[in-house]
């Protein structure tokens, strides 16, 4: 005969707001690699905050494990049912750095941007000419 259960109520606090040791924890849980990725710590704190998916319970067992139960499908799961999210927001948002690092190396080679937010800027005979609308020249 299977253990009992008790079935839990989530106390989600809005206010809640996770340690530092227990964001590092979760970081390093979904996978980042610290120092390095520390401006990811966002996913991290977030996924931590994260309150359970509707009909979602946290469950008890006999030797005090907690797991959660999906009172509509009858599915049961060991980590929170949001942790596969916050993984792949992890891995997203590491690409995207990954993308934006490798993206000023490509373009080094390519036209000069002065400091108008970006524009492109003509550029003959080494003299820059901002944009008619009066931006800044380098």
């Amino acid at each position: 005969m299977a253990d009992p259960s008790i079935v839990l109520e989530e106390e989600f606090d809005e206010n809640y707001e996770p340690t530092q040791d227990d964001i590092l924890e979760y970081a390093q849980w979904l996978g980042m690699e610290l120092p390095e990725e520390e401006e990811l710590l966002w996913v991290a704190r977030q996924g931590l905050k994260a309150p359970l998916p509707p009909n979602w319970k946290p469950c008890r067992t006999d030797d005090d494990e907690i797991y959660y139960f999906n009172f509509q499908t009858g599915e049961s799961v060991w980590d929170h049912p949001c942790d596969d999210h916050y993984r792949a927001l992890y891995t997203e948002e590491k690409n995207k750095l990954k993308s934006r690092a490798a993206a000023p190396a490509a373009s080094s080679s390519g036209s000069r941007r002065g400091a108008g937010g970006g524009k492109r800027w003509a550029v003959a005979a080494g003299v820059s000419s901002p944009p008619a609308e009066g931006g800044a020249s380098e």
